[in-house]
């Protein structure tokens, strides 16, 4: 996650992309899914995912992202498998984030099955800090399908952001639907 904020925001800084402004449906073909942008955030689509933030990465993010189903993993250097239970997916999910060296005194605070455009899915949160002392939480909810792995995630400054913003997620998540193919 990390790394990946760390190139949108190379990239931005360059002139490299664009951000734009959220509203509506947003229908992304390529990622194979459709959601309901919240108003006023801004959004930046790269090739695996979009990013969202109302007021910059670094206080509050929601990141879209489809990765394919066979993808080593980061951290853990394991995979996802099609047809693995959602709560094998969670944990797959989970060992990752807590091998990720960039996040300290990692807290699990929920892991429960959850459903994601009408598939079973899981829905995990848990808050760490950063090398600098900062209090963050994350939400995460994930779908593996036959051929990919959809990966919803708040990230947010635990103070102030994350409980005021945190039902955009939700309500996000709820509006996201794949598309058919």
């Amino acid at each position: 996650m990390r790394k990946l904020l760390l190139i949108f925001l190379i990239l931005t800084a360059t002139g490299c992309v664009a951000w734009t402004k959220t509203a509506g449906i947003h229908k992304s073909t390529n990622l194979g899914f459709t959601v309901a942008m919240p108003d006023g955030w801004m959004k930046l689509t790269q090739t695996n995912a979009v990013l969202l933030s109302k007021d910059g990465v670094l206080l509050q993010n929601i990141l879209i992202r489809r990765d394919a189903i066979d993808k080593i993993l980061e951290f853990t250097l394991k995979r996802f498998v099609s047809k693995m239970l959602p709560q094998e997916a969670a944990e797959v999910y989970l060992d990752n984030e807590r091998l990720n060296s960039s996040k300290f005194n990692f807290t699990l605070l929920q892991n429960l099955p959850a459903e994601i455009s009408g598939r079973p899915g899981f829905n995990v949160e848990y808050a760490y800090k950063t090398k600098d002392g900062l209090a963050v939480r994350t939400a995460s909810h994930g779908l593996v399908t036959d051929d990919y792995v959809y990966q919803i995630t708040y990230t947010a400054a635990k103070r102030y952001y994350y409980g005021r913003d945190v039902s955009t997620y939700l309500e996000l998540v709820k509006s996201f639907q794949l598309n058919p193919k």
